[in-house]
């Protein structure tokens, strides 16, 4: 009896992201179990996620004469906008010195660092809140006293001597709203209207949350704003308020139980919904403030037990970046080196984003700029998310006399799941493997295969493509398909200036179930995969 070949084609792969929740032989072929260094583009292709440039390229020697801020990583970051439209950023980095002064520092302009750190004030720790209102920006930091920006960007310590020592902070309904405090966890507070230095008297006032919680004591970890509502995110409840914006007449509008925020800086405010980090995943509020009856939207569905295992080996804070332009929510757990994107462009049928992880950008810190830009915060300074290259500077140097910038790479890692193509009992042999990426311009990749779930069964197919793009046909796409002098190429094609191939390779070994991956090495050019055809021939039944 003849042997059966069948054809499977995997259109836009990995373009439901990772799904490393369900039986690997049952989930559909658009999601991947590994899906690194990735984001699902608008065009619904898994590609690589942008690269990194360093901003902190100039250092005062005085303000760094002892290198604190190159020899330690950025860990707070966030912009202040004036009445007249201008940008500061400001961020911090340095680390205790022993039994003296802290040499930890506040900056703004990371292209031209400038301490504005009071110069009496030693701070603990580098993990800042700040807030906008009425034309100033306040820092606040639990066990700290709170500072606020003065003339020219630099900060002073807020006189008041009732203002809270708090670790959140958010400015809404025109007062300053702070919680969090080293020995009350249970109680929010908020400032005089239009005036965050004032804590005391006028309209300023708390609450006491003792009463409400649902289930017994409760911590305060987050709090939120959104139409007209007050959020307090609780470690195991969520509370909204309704008349936020006159806080003495405020009335408890709706009390979530079971449900809380572990992370301050993984809520994000989307305009429409809020995103934060519960403690069995990646959760979004909206729908439950818009209509009572809707379910809580768990984002996270498809990699849950995997990221509440990385949260768990997690020990320092969790941050998080939400960009209406790049249409995701980044969750960084730098400890671990990872960082999990959610597209927000649209959601699959069970109400879950699609997710992809990304390494070696380590960020302690995150920040959307009011024009775009996205910034991170890690060792060396502070980086822009822009290009294909993870640039960065080599190990040695001084302050004032920093080691040279490097240009480094990166891999994109795609991995399928095991695939039984509909026979679980019969044995597979690959026979054919063609996949089609756009971009690669003289980067390397490597075309992957194992069976049975084992990696030591792997094959392999190595891919250079040519180092330099040639003319553009007629019409701006090649005139003929034609082999580009390599083995393995069926043909290549150019149009609109982009760089398409279809590299193919002849299979090897044999198995119940495949697993088959590209691993390509990002440097300076993006990289995207179309498709994956493949030709497999179905053996004996076992």
């Amino acid at each position: 009896m003849a042997q059966q070949l069948q054809a499977v084609s995997i259109v836009a792969p990995a373009f439901s992201g990772i799904n490393n929740q369900d039986s690997p032989t049952a989930i559909d072929t658009s999601f991947a179990a590994t899906a690194n260094n990735c984001v699902i583009d608008k065009f619904g292709r898994i590609g690589s996620r942008k690269g990194s440039v360093l901003l902190t390229e100039s250092y005062d020697e005085e303000i760094v004469k002892t290198a604190y801020l190159y020899n330690n990583p950025v860990e707070f970051i966030d912009e202040f906008v004036d009445n007249l439209g201008v940008s500061t950023v400001y961020f911090a980095a340095g680390q205790a010195s022993g039994s003296g002064p802290s040499h930890r520092y506040i900056y703004k302009n990371p292209e031209n660092p400038v301490n504005v750190r009071p110069a009496d004030y030693s701070p603990t720790a580098n993990n800042w809140k700040m807030a906008s209102l009425a034309n100033k920006a306040y820092f606040f930091q639990r066990g700290h006293e709170p500072l606020v920006s003065t003339g020219g960007g630099n900060l002073g310590v807020i006189s008041d001597n009732h203002v809270p020592q708090a670790n959140e902070v958010i400015a809404a309904y025109g007062k300053l709203w702070a919680a969090d405090v080293a020995e009350n966890k249970h109680t929010v507070y908020w400032s005089d209207t239009l005036l965050g230095s004032v804590w005391h008297g006028g309209a300023s006032g708390s609450l006491d949350l003792r009463t409400v919680f649902p289930s017994g004591f409760d911590e305060v970890t987050a709090l939120a704003a959104h139409n007209g509502f007050l959020i307090i995110f609780c470690k195991d409840c969520i509370l909204i308020y309704s008349g936020a914006e006159s806080p003495a007449s405020m009335v408890l509008q709706d009390v979530i139980e079971g449900v809380g925020c572990i992370a301050r800086d993984s809520v994000q405010n989307t305009g429409s919904d809020i995103i934060f980090l519960s403690k069995d995943g990646v959760r979004t509020l909206g729908r439950v403030i818009q209509e009572k009856s809707a379910p809580m939207r768990d984002i996270s569905k498809n990699i849950r037990d995997e990221l509440i295992l990385e949260v768990g080996r997690h020990s320092g804070p969790i941050k998080s970046v939400y960009s209406p332009e790049e249409a995701f929510y980044v969750l960084s757990l730098p400890d671990e080196n990872l960082a999990y994107c959610f597209d927000m462009r649209s959601f699959l049928p069970d109400g879950s984003a699609r997710v992809t992880t990304w390494s070696d950008i380590n960020a302690k810190c995150l920040l959307r700029k009011r024009n775009g830009d996205i910034l991170f915060g890690k060792l060396f300074g502070v980086y822009k998310y822009t290009g294909y290259n993870d640039a960065s500077r080599a190990s040695g140097g001084t302050a004032g006399n920093p080691a040279a910038l490097e240009r480094g790479t990166y891999t994109m890692k795609y991995e399928s799941n095991s695939m039984d193509f509909g026979k679980p009992a019969n044995i597979k042999f690959l026979k054919q493997l063609e996949v089609s990426v756009a971009g690669n311009l003289g980067e390397d990749s490597i075309l992957r295969w194992y069976y049975d779930y084992d990696p030591n069964t792997e094959g392999n197919f190595a891919i250079t493509p040519p180092a330099l793009e040639p003319n553009e046909g007629e019409f701006n796409i090649g005139e003929f398909t034609a082999a580009v002098g390599q083995t393995g190429y069926v043909g290549t094609e150019y149009a609109s200036g982009v760089y398409i191939q279809t590299p193919h390779a002849n299979g090897t070994g044999n198995g119940r179930v495949l697993t088959m991956g590209l691993n390509a090495t990002i440097d300076g050019s993006p990289y995207s995969i179309q498709r994956i055809d493949l030709k497999v021939l179905l053996g004996r039944t076992l």
